[in-house]
């Protein structure tokens, strides 16, 4: 959660929602809860822009809120905005349900709805859209539309995102793998903003509608870092782990072994077998080594492609390397059969450990390790390496 979040345990934020519970004003008190929602939405999908759209009387849904980061917009809908958007509404003149505007068929469907390149879709009336970007100079590409409902079904709004981007920043389509995780987000908003436009005062409420939604990114953020083939975490957690880990180790003063450890040839393997294949050489080695490291302290993970990262706090570099190696003859041993075909498997490994007595920092501890690894694979693979200090 970013820095402007509300957060209760900040003094200056609990006063401010005692102040607007006490005065009962639910438009500042909607306002922001709004704003928390959409840009905890904007985070978990790393989307540049966002829409929230509240219905009104069952037959329009009413502009509320808009943002977008490279314009730089906040906008709340009130008189005199820079930026207003039209109501919505949900039928046409004839009675027919509206489903030529994309917010207003995800709220009479009920269904989400995800669309690559609005300036190639013709399924729905883009044109505002078009006329949006024409006035600020701007391109919008990928868009995400969530229906709001409530306890009942009852759709009480649409989330519009926009522009899914890339880690580096570049504009992408939205992950349809993330589509059930934004929904149960846009679910728990939709009870948090139920609350507050029945105007509930209590500060009990408060506090639990901002913690479950607290609670339910960070849910969603951990099971983004797991990998899809192995069941493992990623890279990116594997590193926040070994930062605590050696952190800990200089603390309390015991020894911190780190094993790199990589399925020789793999691009080879998944060009010459086919991705299947060499998927099950990836859960295979992942679930061996669920096999051989079982204590509480012990940790392995995704390190990158082909390849797998594992952290053994209170073991010694011997002890590491013992481990790795029958991990090693274990994977040699093991039948792989592609297409009815018999495949010899390897792995190549690379141990390293910073001694409690040393002043190596955790950048040297990955440096010996992955220096370990390239000599296993430089001196053919199958065979595994360790530092020696």
């Amino acid at each position: 959660m970013s820095n402007t979040t509300v957060n209760i345990a900040d003094h200056q934020a609990h006063r401010k929602l005692m102040e607007v519970a006490l005065a009962m004003s639910a438009l500042r008190d909607l306002d922001s809860l709004l704003d928390q929602i959409l840009r905890e939405a904007k985070d978990l999908t790393r989307s540049d822009g966002g829409t929230v759209y509240l219905a009104e009387d069952d037959s329009t849904l009413k502009f509320a809120l808009l943002k977008n980061d490279t314009l730089k917009l906040h906008q709340i809908a009130e008189p005199g905005s820079e930026i207003n958007l039209p109501d919505v509404p949900l039928n046409k003149a004839s009675g027919e349900m509206n489903l030529s505007n994309v917010a207003a068929a995800a709220a009479n469907l009920g269904q989400t709805i995800v669309i690559d390149d609005v300036y190639v879709n013709e399924a729905y009336d883009f044109q505002g859209t078009r006329i949006f970007d024409q006035m600020l100079d701007y391109r919008s590409v990928s868009f995400l539309a969530v229906p709001l409902r409530n306890y009942q079904g009852d759709c009480i709004g649409v989330l519009q995102l926009l522009n899914a981007r890339k880690r580096d920043g570049e504009v992408t389509r939205y992950d349809l793998s993330q589509i059930p995780l934004v929904e149960s987000f846009a679910s728990l908003a939709s009870v948090a903003i139920q609350h507050r436009m029945l105007m509930d005062s209590s500060e009990d409420r408060i506090n639990v509608a901002i913690s479950e939604l607290h609670k339910t990114k960070k849910v969603l953020e951990s099971i983004e870092t797991i990998d899809s083939v192995t069941g493992l975490r990623r890279r990116g957690y594997f590193d926040e782990v070994l930062v605590n880990e050696w952190r800990r180790a200089r603390r309390q003063r015991h020894d911190l072994s780190l094993c790199i450890l990589e399925i020789d040839r793999f691009d080879q393997i998944a060009l010459n077998k086919g991705p299947s294949f060499a998927e099950a050489c990836l859960v295979t080695v992942a679930n061996e080594l669920g096999q051989f490291f079982k204590r509480p302290s012990d940790f392995f993970a995704c390190f990158d492609v082909g390849s797998f990262g594992v952290i053994l706090p209170y073991m010694t570099t011997v002890e590491a390397f013992e481990q790795i190696d029958r991990l090693r003859e274990e994977i040699l041993s093991r039948p792989f059969i592609a297409g009815g075909e018999k495949v010899r498997v390897t792995i190549s490994s690379g141990v390293a450990t910073l001694g409690a007595f040393e002043k190596d920092n955790l950048s040297d501890l990955i440096q010996l390790a992955s220096a370990s690894l390239i000599r296993s694979k430089e001196s053919g693979g199958n065979i595994t390496h360790q530092h020696e200090p």
